[in-house]
């Protein structure tokens, strides 16, 4: 027994020796492989964070938003189109006209369709243009083009159906399809909503708007923080699911990927979602986000920041610094925790060797 107990020693001093936390397994980096990489490795801005140096990373607000990818646009004058088919009552003001008066109703032309060439073909009118004007600007030229065959005639129109008066809704909504814009200025958002909204949360969309020609792409909750973008005829409107997640690892209590719960996430809302830091074998003063960034060239620029929950006021910079879709929070073990992982086992062999020695 005094033979194996100088053995085991020996060993466990010489696995120290020799910087034995470095031979456990562990989940990522040490803090120091991180904080003075190699100079081969040292491919990466390291930011410290600090209340000081904050300042670039802070959870947007409505305070300091950035503006929406695309300026609010106005709606076009609504116009009828070829395609459109209209309702059309023409009538006089007294009997053995060429229609009937106002007291019987007029005479009614239920479905007349604006052709190709945005015209309207009546009896005694024959035809009649139309298109690039409203209901009203209709009906005075049809009553411009009876004048000579009726007694004072008196036109009105109504829009009936109008394929071309509309948008398109397409992608992650309850009722995709076709919605007009026939009752007055239409919205995007006003647009989903008559569409039944989202499938998935607000915060997991992205909209795709194809506006008179341009494309503009950007996140459903931007979409309704700007001023209105106004859809006109032709235009579409795609709706993306598309969940926003980050990683954490190391010495937390749930490690893993995870979902962003609102796009105003910050690093200790992230913290928060993985269950905290590992009480048993974090080391607070170590916690790292790692980062790509797109350069000015367009090339990914990798960021990490390291923070030391250990300071008392860095809870309030994990509070206001913003997480962002792919980033991954790193936590490192705390050395005492990195040394028990391998001292254990050798208290456990020792003990076995112990009690077999003294058998």
């Amino acid at each position: 027994m005094l033979e194996t107990f100088p053995r085991t020693a020996v060993l466990v001093g010489l696995m120290l020796s020799v910087g034995g936390c470095a031979l456990t397994p562990r989940s990522g980096p040490t803090a120091s492989a991180i904080l003075s990489p190699a100079e081969e490795e040292a491919s990466y801005e390291l930011v410290e964070l600090t209340p000081a140096t904050m300042a670039p990373y802070l959870v947007r607000t409505t305070r300091n938003a950035s503006p929406g990818l695309i300026r609010a646009r106005a709606a076009n004058g609504f116009s009828i189109g070829p395609g459109d088919t209209l309702r059309i009552v023409v009538f006089e003001r007294s009997d053995g006209g060429t229609f009937a008066t106002t007291a019987t109703g007029g005479t009614v032309f239920q479905a007349v369709r604006v052709d190709d060439r945005g015209t309207v073909t009546l009896p005694y009118a024959g035809r009649v243009r139309v298109a690039g004007g409203d209901l009203q600007r209709a009906a005075e030229a049809i009553r411009g083009a009876l004048a000579s065959r009726a007694v004072d005639p008196q036109v009105h129109v109504e829009m009936v159906s109008s394929p071309g008066q509309s948008v398109l809704v397409a992608g992650e909504v309850k009722t995709p399809g076709r919605v007009t814009t026939t009752e007055g200025p239409l919205s995007a958002v006003e647009a989903i909503a008559r569409s039944g909204g989202p499938t998935a949360p607000p915060r997991a969309v992205e909209v795709t708007l194809n506006l008179g020609g341009s494309t503009q792409r950007m996140p459903y909750s931007r979409l309704l923080e700007q001023p209105p973008i106004y859809l006109n005829r032709g235009d579409s409107v795609v709706v993306e699911a598309n969940a926003q997640r980050f990683t954490v690892a190391g010495a937390v209590t749930r490690p893993g990927l995870h979902e962003m719960v609102s796009q105003r996430m910050s690093l200790l809302d992230g913290l928060g979602v993985a269950g905290g830091l590992n009480d048993d074998a974090a080391h607070p003063g170590n916690v790292f986000v790692f980062r790509l960034r797109e350069g000015m060239d367009g090339t990914p620029r990798p960021l990490v920041m390291h923070l030391n929950l250990a300071k008392a006021e860095s809870m309030f910079v994990a509070q206001r610094v913003a997480l962002q879709p792919d980033d991954a929070i790193y936590v490192t073990n705390a050395p005492v925790y990195e040394i028990g992982k391998f001292v254990t086992p050798l208290v456990r062999a020792l003990a076995i060797g112990t009690l077999v020695g003294g058998s």
